[in-house]
């Protein structure tokens, strides 16, 4: 065979083995862009009677106008999202009225989705639950922390958006991370 027949062979054999009649053009689903995480910098809430950290990027008020609780908004612009938080002195007699108010508001906001419970004690003895349900509610943090003094309890709550579940996972992974921390220093 000639070097000029195995030149055009090749050629022919290179242009049908690059075609691919089967192969259609399909769309790719939306990409949504990454949400950056804040840093772990945490800072005590000034102003309150119990020493309670939480990050520095997020911007906290408080509103102690209220006779039994002091409320804490502690706002995530670059999550757009508040974490909305109740903190409330318990004697031995309203203790249980209280942690089962907040357990109860708890369980009707998680909606009957899956939910992951985290529970951790400080150690000055606050006994603290961390709920994470990701899917189908706009307040998928939840948290309560007890003491014989205080409970301390609150909901992450995101402005609802046309993004997807896994969107928004790095911002739940992230306040869920600043909630575990908070539990684990309260006092």
């Amino acid at each position: 065979m000639s070097p000029r027949l195995t030149l055009i062979f090749a050629a022919l054999f290179i242009l049908v083995s690059c075609s691919r009649s089967g192969d259609t053009p399909v769309p790719r689903p939306m990409a949504y862009p990454r949400i950056p995480v804040h840093d772990s910098v945490y800072t005590a809430v000034p102003l309150i009677p119990i020493h309670f950290e939480l990050p520095t990027a997020a911007h906290t008020t408080i509103d102690s106008s209220h006779t039994e609780s002091i409320w804490i908004n502690a706002a995530y612009p670059a999550y757009k999202a508040t974490l909305h938080c109740t903190i409330t002195p318990v004697t031995g007699q309203t203790a249980h009225e209280i942690i089962r108010n907040r357990t109860e508001r708890m369980s009707l906001n998680t909606g009957g989705h899956p939910t992951e419970i985290t529970q951790l004690t400080s150690p000055s003895g606050y006994e603290s639950q961390i709920l994470l349900t990701p899917s189908g509610t706009v307040t998928p943090v939840q948290f309560i922390s007890v003491s014989p003094q205080w409970v301390v309890s609150g909901a992450l709550y995101i402005q609802p958006h046309h993004s997807s579940p896994d969107s928004v996972a790095p911002i739940l992974r992230a306040v869920r991370r600043d909630l575990i921390h908070a539990s684990k220093t309260i006092r």
